[in-house]
C-alpha cells in the first residue's frame, strides 16, 4: 500500500473516532463523514477495511456503531442511505 493511501486511511480512522466522541449517538452525523471520504476518492473496500479494523479494536459498547456504518457502506440499509 502506498504512503499516500496509508495517510488517508489513518486520517479517516482518526476523523471517525473524533466525530464519534461528539456525535452523541447520531449515526447519520457519522454517515456524513463516510460520504465526505467517498467523495474524496476513498473506495468501498478501503472504507470497509478501515471500519473492520476500528471495530476489532473498539470497546463492545460502540461496536454497534461500526456495524451500522458498515451497513451503510455495503448497502444493507434503506436504499436512500447507501453510500456506495
Amino acid at each position: 500500500m502506498g504512503t499516500e493511501l496509508r495517510m488517508i486511511d489513518e486520517d479517516f480512522r482518526q476523523s471517525l473516532l473524533s466525530k464519534m466522541s461528539i456525535s452523541q449517538g447520531n449515526i447519520l452525523f457519522l454517515r456524513e463523514l463516510l460520504i465526505e471520504y467517498k467523495e474524496a476518492g476513498m473506495d468501498k473496500n478501503s472504507m470497509m477495511n478501515n471500519l473492520i479494523e476500528l471495530r476489532s479494536s473498539c470497546n463492545s459498547d460502540v461496536e454497534d456503531v461500526f456495524l451500522d456504518l458498515m451497513d451503510f457502506v455495503t448497502g444493507f440499509c434503506n436504499s436512500s442511505l447507501r453510500i456506495f
